[in-house]
């Protein structure tokens, strides 16, 4: 029998949305396509780019594509620096600024939108677009560029202000904003473009604090004595022809696209030579307030005070204990800024200390002893064992250095009589005659003098309860074996330092540093002459030289108020190697050939 349903015109429509149901509920993954690469491109804006005559207060920039602003606050700069930020909102395809007050009058202003400005569906960067605009009858077309490194490393400083003033008073960077200023890139180099052209006083600054004024102790500054000059632009060598702009559209709100006409500037090659780029060296400058930045008790026997300064006159006053007259040993690092009090017989689970430097309370800490730890499940405390470092290295130990041990804490008590060096000859040891004695006040290092021989294999023996630290705790037996280098596992490199010519005799500093800048060795000098660096483990070293201006033996920082310059400093061009068994040569190392980066 045939079946009705089959033949009738229902069955094709319930076949047909059947089909049709099917095939939306299968997820098919959507097609293949180049990846969206290309930035948002401006279309038009309102005033055009590059306008003069500005009147309104409000700038409005159409892009091609849907656009959004990412961290604006930082990355849009304006200059000048108006008194109020302005407004940022996203209208359409469109950015929109609007100032919250009355523009300077005859001046150009410069919005560098920086990486603020990206697509909305792939995130495609709109690098560093600038937008420009006067409020008198022509676009300024000079620029002031130059770079910015740090003083003592020579190393590009980013993302700092150059700051240009029309003013030349000395407390122009403390209380004045800047008329004009620009951000430095990755190579720290900076444009302050669009300015007027003529003469300027010229600094960097660090803003930590974001208001454009030095006037923090952690700012760090960059500055020039004399006035730097101008240069006409290069890079954008044009001048607007504003006969392109019509005020009637203006007025009437008509937007304009971006494609104005320029006139090209007739730019000379020998005015190109002539221009100016202006270095500047970043420093911070010594802060002279006394501060105790730290104070902590570890081991319930080490108290340590951090100051920001070196301490002249350190006194350390307990107010709610009375201690006998030898309740510490004191410790202090080279700088003089780092004070350990190790103490003898702490009689309270807690201490308030008064901290005096130089007749003034700095500060009261309060610091708590607490509990001596215990093994984990057992509750029997923790004996902690006086245990020691050295300067053997991994490659092996440096046969014409002393052995040099360190402990963590102070040692009371000692016995060297039961210190043992020994020296494997054939296959037994050999017990050697040695001389042992501590480097500093209170006994944490320990030298030990051998004529050691090459390629030997020493072993020190330590025994159980030899020493005991301050806080009545003993070794261990402690097994140092070492093997000495020889001769050939090592470089020399020779240098002819020449010095620059000057009437006076100056002090310079050589250092030796390796690949990550740590100095290794240095030499004072006050005259071109051969150095020699013997023992050189092989590596990639670099030179450094620095002009001790005021012969105290290290760099020193500037001071701006009394235009005193970070001391100067120089690389040598390129790193050194070291192989085993080389002698690196007459290395000339000429300060009047080398340029500072």
């Amino acid at each position: 029998m045939k079946s009705i349903f089959k033949s009738s015109p229902l069955f094709f429509v319930v076949i047909t949305v059947s089909l049709i149901m099917v095939k939306c509920a299968i997820i098919v993954p959507p097609s293949g396509g180049a990846v969206d690469v290309t930035p948002p491109i401006v279309k038009e804006s309102f005033p055009p780019n590059y306008s003069s005559f500005f009147k309104d207060n409000k700038i409005r920039i159409f892009f091609n594509e849907y656009v959004q602003l990412k961290d604006y606050t930082n990355q849009i700069t304006i200059s000048p620096i108006p008194e109020n930020d302005p407004d940022y909102s996203l209208k359409g395809k469109s950015i929109q600024v609007e100032f919250k007050e009355k523009l300077k009058d005859s001046i150009t202003y410069t919005i560098n939108f920086g990486n603020s400005i990206v697509d909305y569906t792939a995130g495609n960067i709109f690098s560093d677009y600038k937008f420009v605009f006067s409020t008198s009858n022509h676009i300024d077309t000079s620029e002031i560029r130059g770079k910015i490194v740090d003083a003592f490393t020579l190393k590009p400083i980013e993302k700092c202000f150059a700051m240009i003033y029309k003013l030349n008073v000395d407390s122009i960077p403390i209380k004045e904003k800047p008329l004009y200023f620009a951000k430095t890139d990755k190579s720290g180099l900076f444009e302050i473009s669009n300015i007027r052209n003529g003469k300027y006083k010229i600094f960097a600054l660090i803003d930590a604090n974001s208001n454009y004024l030095y006037d923090l102790p952690n700012e760090s500054i960059a500055f020039i004595d004399t006035l730097v000059v101008s240069n006409f632009m290069i890079k954008q060598k044009f001048i607007i022809d504003t006969t392109q702009l019509k005020n009637d559209s203006i007025s009437k709100g008509n937007y304009i696209k971006d494609s104005i006409k320029f006139k090209q500037d007739s730019l000379f090659a020998d005015s190109i030579n002539r221009r100016n780029t202006y270095k500047l060296f970043m420093f911070q400058e010594k802060d002279t307030v006394q501060q105790l930045l730290k104070a902590s008790l570890s081991d319930n026997i080490k108290l340590t005070f951090i100051f920001k300064q070196s301490v002249k006159n350190l006194q350390i006053n307990p107010l709610n204990v009375k201690f006998d007259s030898l309740w510490k040993i004191e410790e202090r690092n080279p700088t003089n800024d780092t004070i350990i009090y190790w103490l003898l017989n702490p009689k309270s689970d807690s201490l308030i200390l008064q901290v005096v430097d130089a007749g003034k309370i700095l500060d009261t800490a309060e610091l708590r002893i607490t509990k001596q730890k215990s093994i984990l499940g057992k509750g029997t405390p923790v004996i902690p064992k006086v245990t020691f470092k050295t300067n053997i290295g991994s490659g092996g130990f440096d046969y014409y250095k002393s052995l040099i041990l360190y402990s963590p804490t102070p040692i009371m008590q000692y016995d060297f009589s039961q210190i043992k060096l020994m020296v494997k000859k054939d296959s037994i040891q050999d017990t050697l005659k040695f001389a042992i004695h501590f480097l500093d006040t209170i006994n944490k290092k320990l030298q030990i003098d051998y004529k050691w021989l090459e390629s030997k294999d020493y072993t020190l023996l330590i025994p159980k309860g030899t020493f005991y630290d301050v806080n009545k705790n003993k070794n261990d037996t402690i097994l140092i074996p070492f093997k000495t280098k020889t001769f050939n596992d090592y470089g020399t490199i020779q240098i002819n330092v020449t010095l620059p010519d000057t009437l006076e005799k100056v002090n310079y500093i050589v250092q030796l540093m390796n690949d990550k800048e740590n100095v290794l060795i240095e030499r004072p000098i006050i005259q071109s002459q051969k150095i020699k660096f013997d023992f050189v483990n092989p590596g990639k070293y670099l030179i450094k030289v620095i002009r001790d201006s005021n012969g105290n033996g290290k760099w020193d920082t500037g001071n701006y108020m009394k235009k005193i310059q970070a001391e100067k400093v120089y690389y040598y061009h390129t790193s050194i190697i070291v192989k085993a068994g080389w002698d690196i040569t007459d290395q000339e190392v000429d300060l009047n050939k080398i340029a500072n980066p």
